[in-house]
């Protein structure tokens, strides 16, 4: 089935009818050769790692910078002129950038690296009618899953059946568990946390069960992005 190469962040406020054939796919969940060839298009549902930088190589990144070159000019032509307390003080505001940016580009890398431990590697999927337990890194945007309370999500998903409730405090910073439900009139530009029709990657289902699309890879999750992964550009 050809599907339309419009992207989509209206999943929330559709019906699950109109979504499911939006994604080219129904109750009974895609076939296994529909979902072999969807995931031979777009890939696996893990997020992206980069190639470990030691940290040495972080901080000699940051003695290359513009800021550095400048306040080390600066520092040069203090020492040559004899200006000891000027030459000290930029060498104070020299060391304090460089270990400044070392700090906060290390963390960064290291909150990066944490977001893996949000995937699920398990997941509950419906395909042909048949319920599988498949590696969640082979959920493809269609696919059907089932989700149980105490199950983390494995991918942002349409509610399409059932009723659970769901921590997303990772998300929104809201402590007490949400109810998700497959039937509600919600607006297309509702905020995030308002849109109770979905669920998404790395929240947990605190109870309930309940069945939903896939309708985005954690490549492309709701944590830091809205847009909707497939259909593909």
């Amino acid at each position: 089935m050809s599907l339309s190469l419009a992207y989509a962040d209206n999943w929330h406020a559709r019906s699950p009818s109109d979504v499911l054939v939006e994604l080219g796919t129904g109750r009974q969940g895609l076939s296994a050769g529909e979902a072999t060839a969807r995931l031979a298009t777009i890939g696996r549902n893990t997020i992206p790692r980069a190639a470990a930088t030691p940290a040495w190589r972080i901080l000699l990144r940051q003695c290359r910078g513009v800021v550095v070159a400048l306040l080390g000019a600066a520092l040069s032509a203090a020492w040559f002129m004899a200006e000891r307390a000027d030459a000290a003080a930029i060498g104070g505001v020299l060391v304090l950038n460089v270990v400044l940016g070392f700090v906060m580009e290390l963390r960064s890398r290291r909150a990066v690296e944490s977001l893996t431990l949000l995937e699920t590697h398990h997941a509950t999927v419906i395909r042909g009618g048949v319920r599988l337990e498949i590696d969640a890194r082979d959920l493809v945007p269609g696919d059907v899953i089932a989700l149980e309370a105490g199950q983390s999500v494995p991918a942002d998903a349409r509610m399409i059946g059932g009723e659970v409730r769901a921590n997303e405090s990772i998300l929104t910073g809201e402590s007490v568990p949400v109810s998700k439900r497959p039937v509600l009139r919600i607006a297309p530009a509702a905020p995030l946390p308002d849109r109770a029709t979905m669920v998404y990657a790395g929240t947990m289902i605190a109870a309930g069960s309940a069945v939903a699309v896939v309708v985005r890879q954690v490549r492309q999750p709701s944590l830091g992005r809205s847009a909707a992964w497939w259909p593909p550009p």
